[in-house]
């Protein structure tokens, strides 16, 4: 599968630490390690502080994952994936809950992702009229396209 450049991530490899102000960051301010482990349980606080930055079980590692579970009112770890960033998680979703012959609506501006992902694995992404990116749900309607299912 060949993905289209991520334009967003162009851009920011060019401008993101090079700018004198950026306003187009959408994540949030990280925290600190001293600033997690104010937060932290003592148990988990001794887990943190050997940590070693190496691979983990595939899932994620399964003391995250329960931790993860148990802030979410989730059962146990095991119904939680984690993920590297959103590229994957949209990735993982998208490949999970479409059908074959789904056609996707995607009210924009959006993630390129949820664009790229839905045609790169042969589903149905309408441009609009326009040339733009995405086409409205009026649009989509009056197109003769089928309606009505929610992935899930």
């Amino acid at each position: 599968m060949q993905l289209p450049p991520f334009l967003i991530e162009r851009m920011f490899a060019e401008h993101e630490f090079t700018c004198r102000v950026n306003l187009t960051g959408s994540d949030t301010e990280g925290l600190s390690l001293d600033e997690l482990w104010e937060v932290a349980p003592a148990d988990t606080r001794r887990w943190y502080e050997s940590l070693t930055l190496g691979y983990t079980e595939s899932p994620g590692h399964p003391l995250l994952r329960e931790l993860a579970a148990q802030s979410s009112g989730l059962p146990s770890g095991s119904a939680v994936q984690v993920f590297a960033g959103a590229t994957e998680a949209v990735f993982v979703l998208l490949n999970t809950i479409l059908s074959p012959k789904d056609h996707v609506v995607v009210i924009g501006p959006t993630y390129q992702l949820l664009i790229d992902v839905p045609r790169a694995i042969g589903r149905r992404c309408p441009r609009s009229a326009s040339g733009g990116r995405t086409v409205g749900a009026w649009t989509w309607t009056r197109s003769g396209a089928p309606c009505g299912r929610i992935p899930g």
